[in-house]
Protein backbone atom coordinates (compact mmCIF):
# COMPACT_ATOMS: atom_id res chain seq x y z
CA UNK A 1 0.00 0.00 0.00
CA UNK A 2 2.90 2.45 0.51
CA UNK A 3 3.91 1.95 -2.87
CA UNK A 4 0.47 2.74 -3.85
CA UNK A 5 0.06 5.80 -2.20
CA UNK A 6 3.55 7.16 -3.44
CA UNK A 7 2.85 6.64 -6.90
CA UNK A 8 -0.82 8.15 -6.97
CA UNK A 9 0.20 10.85 -4.60
CA UNK A 10 3.10 12.15 -7.26
CA UNK A 11 0.48 12.24 -10.10
CA UNK A 12 -0.35 15.58 -11.08
CA UNK A 13 -3.52 16.83 -13.10
CA UNK A 14 -5.43 20.28 -13.08
CA UNK A 15 -8.32 18.85 -10.85
CA UNK A 16 -6.07 17.29 -7.99
CA UNK A 17 -4.05 18.30 -4.69
CA UNK A 18 -0.71 18.01 -5.88
CA UNK A 19 1.87 18.97 -3.60
CA UNK A 20 0.04 21.05 -1.82
CA UNK A 21 -0.80 21.55 2.25
CA UNK A 22 -4.04 19.49 0.85
CA UNK A 23 -1.74 16.57 -0.15
CA UNK A 24 -0.77 16.32 3.28
CA UNK A 25 -4.39 14.92 4.25
CA UNK A 26 -3.97 12.60 1.89
CA UNK A 27 -1.01 10.77 3.81
CA UNK A 28 -2.85 11.60 7.05
CA UNK A 29 -5.53 9.12 5.59
CA UNK A 30 -2.90 6.28 4.37
CA UNK A 31 -1.74 5.99 7.85
CA UNK A 32 -4.95 5.36 8.99
CA UNK A 33 -6.41 2.51 6.40
CA UNK A 34 -2.35 1.06 6.63
CA UNK A 35 -3.46 1.26 10.82
CA UNK A 36 -6.17 -1.32 9.83
CA UNK A 37 -3.70 -4.06 9.40
CA UNK A 38 -2.82 -3.83 12.99
CA UNK A 39 -6.47 -3.89 14.26
CA UNK A 40 -6.94 -7.00 12.13
CA UNK A 41 -4.30 -8.73 13.80
CA UNK A 42 -5.41 -7.67 17.00
CA UNK A 43 -9.38 -8.01 16.64
CA UNK A 44 -9.60 -10.74 13.15
CA UNK A 45 -11.41 -13.44 13.39
CA UNK A 46 -8.62 -15.38 12.57
CA UNK A 47 -4.73 -16.25 14.07
CA UNK A 48 -6.01 -19.59 15.95
CA UNK A 49 -8.37 -17.93 18.46
CA UNK A 50 -10.44 -19.52 20.61
CA UNK A 51 -12.75 -16.61 21.49
CA UNK A 52 -13.59 -14.10 19.13
CA UNK A 53 -12.43 -10.36 19.88
CA UNK A 54 -15.04 -8.15 21.53
CA UNK A 55 -15.20 -5.22 18.49
CA UNK A 56 -17.85 -1.81 19.46
CA UNK A 57 -19.66 -0.80 17.01
CA UNK A 58 -17.74 2.48 17.39
CA UNK A 59 -14.59 0.45 16.71
CA UNK A 60 -16.34 -0.51 13.10
CA UNK A 61 -17.24 2.55 12.33
CA UNK A 62 -13.80 4.34 13.03
CA UNK A 63 -11.92 1.41 10.56
CA UNK A 64 -14.51 1.95 7.79
CA UNK A 65 -14.71 5.18 8.28
CA UNK A 66 -10.69 5.65 8.10
CA UNK A 67 -10.02 3.07 5.11
CA UNK A 68 -12.56 4.69 3.33
CA UNK A 69 -10.98 8.26 3.17
CA UNK A 70 -7.41 7.17 1.48
CA UNK A 71 -9.86 4.74 -1.26
CA UNK A 72 -12.33 7.56 -1.80
CA UNK A 73 -8.82 10.01 -2.77
CA UNK A 74 -6.94 7.11 -4.45
CA UNK A 75 -10.20 6.44 -6.69
CA UNK A 76 -10.46 9.71 -7.78
CA UNK A 77 -6.54 9.52 -9.22
CA UNK A 78 -6.41 6.27 -11.09
CA UNK A 79 -8.51 7.71 -14.13
CA UNK A 80 -5.33 10.21 -14.75
CA UNK A 81 -2.77 7.69 -13.27
CA UNK A 82 -3.65 5.20 -16.47
CA UNK A 83 -4.38 7.93 -18.27
CA UNK A 84 -1.12 8.45 -18.42
CA UNK A 85 0.95 5.32 -18.38
CA UNK A 86 3.14 6.04 -21.21
CA UNK A 87 2.30 2.45 -22.69
CA UNK A 88 -1.40 2.98 -23.40
CA UNK A 89 -0.64 6.79 -24.55
CA UNK A 90 1.83 5.97 -27.08
CA UNK A 91 -0.75 2.82 -28.29
CA UNK A 92 -3.54 5.36 -28.44
CA UNK A 93 -1.55 7.83 -30.28
CA UNK A 94 -0.07 5.33 -33.27
CA UNK A 95 -1.29 2.18 -33.02
CA UNK A 96 -4.87 2.27 -32.48
CA UNK A 97 -4.85 6.21 -33.58
CA UNK A 98 -7.58 6.58 -30.66
CA UNK A 99 -9.94 9.62 -31.31
CA UNK A 100 -8.49 12.90 -28.96
CA UNK A 101 -10.82 15.88 -28.48
CA UNK A 102 -9.20 19.00 -28.00
CA UNK A 103 -7.37 19.54 -24.99
CA UNK A 104 -7.28 15.92 -24.34
CA UNK A 105 -3.61 15.16 -25.31
CA UNK A 106 -2.43 18.14 -23.08
CA UNK A 107 -4.34 16.54 -20.12
CA UNK A 108 -2.96 13.03 -21.00
CA UNK A 109 0.50 14.40 -21.13
CA UNK A 110 0.43 16.04 -17.96
CA UNK A 111 -0.81 12.73 -16.23
CA UNK A 112 1.67 11.22 -17.44
CA UNK A 113 4.17 13.33 -15.01
CA UNK A 114 7.01 13.68 -18.08
CA UNK A 115 9.33 14.68 -15.92
CA UNK A 116 9.39 11.23 -13.11
CA UNK A 117 9.35 9.06 -16.63
CA UNK A 118 12.37 7.03 -17.62
CA UNK A 119 14.76 8.77 -19.82
CA UNK A 120 12.97 6.36 -22.76
CA UNK A 121 9.63 6.48 -21.77
CA UNK A 122 10.02 10.54 -22.49
CA UNK A 123 11.37 10.15 -26.05
CA UNK A 124 8.82 7.53 -26.98
CA UNK A 125 5.90 9.78 -25.99
CA UNK A 126 7.36 12.76 -28.05
CA UNK A 127 7.86 10.61 -30.79
CA UNK A 128 4.61 9.28 -30.43
CA UNK A 129 2.92 12.75 -30.32
CA UNK A 130 5.35 14.11 -33.50
CA UNK A 131 3.98 11.26 -35.30
CA UNK A 132 0.90 11.62 -34.89
CA UNK A 133 0.64 15.24 -34.98
CA UNK A 134 2.90 14.65 -38.72
CA UNK A 135 0.02 12.97 -39.82
CA UNK A 136 -2.17 15.88 -39.56
CA UNK A 137 -4.32 14.68 -36.03
CA UNK A 138 -4.57 18.68 -35.17
CA UNK A 139 -5.53 18.77 -32.02
CA UNK A 140 -2.68 16.43 -31.20
CA UNK A 141 -0.38 19.08 -32.89
CA UNK A 142 -1.77 22.04 -30.86
CA UNK A 143 -1.33 20.26 -27.71
CA UNK A 144 1.64 18.08 -28.28
CA UNK A 145 3.56 20.44 -30.66
CA UNK A 146 2.39 23.95 -30.75
CA UNK A 147 2.16 24.02 -26.62
CA UNK A 148 5.91 22.50 -26.73
CA UNK A 149 7.22 25.04 -28.66
CA UNK A 150 5.82 28.41 -27.45
CA UNK A 151 7.26 27.41 -23.66
CA UNK A 152 11.16 27.44 -23.03
CA UNK A 153 10.56 25.00 -20.02
CA UNK A 154 12.65 21.96 -19.81
CA UNK A 155 12.08 20.81 -16.47
CA UNK A 156 8.35 20.90 -15.54
CA UNK A 157 6.48 19.40 -18.65
CA UNK A 158 8.75 19.68 -21.71
CA UNK A 159 11.92 18.01 -21.01
CA UNK A 160 15.01 17.19 -23.65
CA UNK A 161 14.29 14.00 -23.54
CA UNK A 162 10.65 14.74 -24.82
CA UNK A 163 11.69 17.52 -26.90
CA UNK A 164 14.24 15.31 -28.59
CA UNK A 165 11.73 12.80 -29.43
CA UNK A 166 9.58 14.94 -30.82
CA UNK A 167 11.81 16.72 -33.40
CA UNK A 168 12.55 12.53 -34.26
CA UNK A 169 8.73 11.88 -34.91
CA UNK A 170 7.85 14.63 -36.55
CA UNK A 171 10.42 14.05 -39.26
CA UNK A 172 10.04 10.02 -39.55
CA UNK A 173 6.87 7.97 -39.30
CA UNK A 174 6.84 4.53 -37.33
CA UNK A 175 8.04 2.85 -40.61
CA UNK A 176 10.88 4.77 -40.89
CA UNK A 177 9.82 6.40 -43.71
CA UNK A 178 10.29 10.40 -43.46
CA UNK A 179 7.36 13.02 -43.04
CA UNK A 180 10.30 15.69 -43.90
CA UNK A 181 8.52 18.81 -44.95
CA UNK A 182 8.91 22.60 -44.42
CA UNK A 183 6.49 22.75 -41.53
CA UNK A 184 7.81 19.41 -39.91
CA UNK A 185 11.13 20.83 -40.26
CA UNK A 186 10.87 23.88 -38.96
CA UNK A 187 9.02 22.88 -35.76
CA UNK A 188 11.42 20.17 -35.00
CA UNK A 189 14.34 22.60 -34.80
CA UNK A 190 12.17 24.94 -33.20
CA UNK A 191 11.39 22.13 -30.12
CA UNK A 192 15.02 21.51 -29.70
CA UNK A 193 15.88 25.68 -29.31
CA UNK A 194 15.47 25.51 -25.22
CA UNK A 195 18.08 21.94 -24.86
CA UNK A 196 21.54 23.61 -23.73
CA UNK A 197 23.42 21.02 -26.14
CA UNK A 198 22.14 18.34 -28.20
CA UNK A 199 25.08 17.59 -30.77
CA UNK A 200 24.87 14.06 -30.79
CA UNK A 201 20.80 13.52 -31.13
CA UNK A 202 21.31 16.85 -33.73
CA UNK A 203 23.61 15.06 -35.63
CA UNK A 204 21.70 11.91 -36.14
CA UNK A 205 18.71 13.58 -37.49
CA UNK A 206 20.51 15.57 -40.08
CA UNK A 207 22.02 12.46 -40.74
CA UNK A 208 18.22 10.72 -41.33
CA UNK A 209 17.68 13.49 -43.09
CA UNK A 210 19.86 13.92 -45.60
CA UNK A 211 20.03 10.12 -46.52
CA UNK A 212 16.34 9.99 -46.68
CA UNK A 213 14.79 12.81 -48.58
CA UNK A 214 16.07 14.40 -52.25
CA UNK A 215 18.51 17.52 -51.73
CA UNK A 216 16.81 20.72 -52.62
CA UNK A 217 13.78 19.07 -52.54
CA UNK A 218 12.10 19.44 -49.27
CA UNK A 219 10.20 22.85 -49.22
CA UNK A 220 7.58 23.19 -51.97
CA UNK A 221 8.70 26.07 -54.61
CA UNK A 222 12.12 28.14 -54.83
CA UNK A 223 11.00 30.62 -52.40
CA UNK A 224 10.01 28.45 -49.45
CA UNK A 225 13.26 26.60 -50.58
CA UNK A 226 15.11 29.95 -49.66
CA UNK A 227 13.48 31.16 -46.55
CA UNK A 228 13.72 27.61 -45.28
CA UNK A 229 17.60 27.67 -45.74
CA UNK A 230 17.97 30.99 -44.21
CA UNK A 231 15.27 29.35 -40.94
CA UNK A 232 18.04 26.42 -40.64
CA UNK A 233 21.22 29.33 -40.77
CA UNK A 234 19.40 31.17 -38.66
CA UNK A 235 19.78 28.77 -35.79
CA UNK A 236 23.30 28.94 -35.97
CA UNK A 237 23.55 32.17 -34.00
CA UNK A 238 21.29 30.67 -31.00
CA UNK A 239 22.90 26.92 -30.97
CA UNK A 240 26.56 26.31 -29.32
CA UNK A 241 29.07 25.70 -31.20
CA UNK A 242 29.16 22.12 -31.92
CA UNK A 243 26.02 21.79 -33.54
CA UNK A 244 26.92 24.22 -35.79
CA UNK A 245 28.22 21.81 -38.65
CA UNK A 246 25.43 19.58 -38.59
CA UNK A 247 22.81 22.98 -39.24
CA UNK A 248 25.27 24.01 -42.31
CA UNK A 249 25.08 20.50 -43.52
CA UNK A 250 21.45 20.82 -42.87
CA UNK A 251 20.89 23.93 -44.76
CA UNK A 252 22.92 23.34 -47.93
CA UNK A 253 21.01 19.90 -48.25
CA UNK A 254 17.52 22.38 -47.98
CA UNK A 255 19.23 24.30 -50.78
CA UNK A 256 22.26 23.41 -52.66
CA UNK A 257 24.94 25.51 -53.75
CA UNK A 258 24.86 27.06 -57.33
CA UNK A 259 28.09 26.56 -57.18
Amino acid sequence: MGHAHELLAKQPGHHVAYESEYGKLATQASKMARNLGNVRNHFGGGHGRARQPRIRDEMVDLALDGGLIWVRWALRRLGLFSEGRPESLIRDLVEDRAMFRAGGIARRLEAANLPNLESRHQRALGVAVGQRAASGTFVIRDGGVIACLESDDTEAMWTPDYRIGLAQGLLFDPDERHTVRDQTLRDALMALDPIPECMADLEELVNRIVTSTEEGKIAADAAETSALNRFVLSRIVVRPTGEHAALRRLAAHVQPPLF
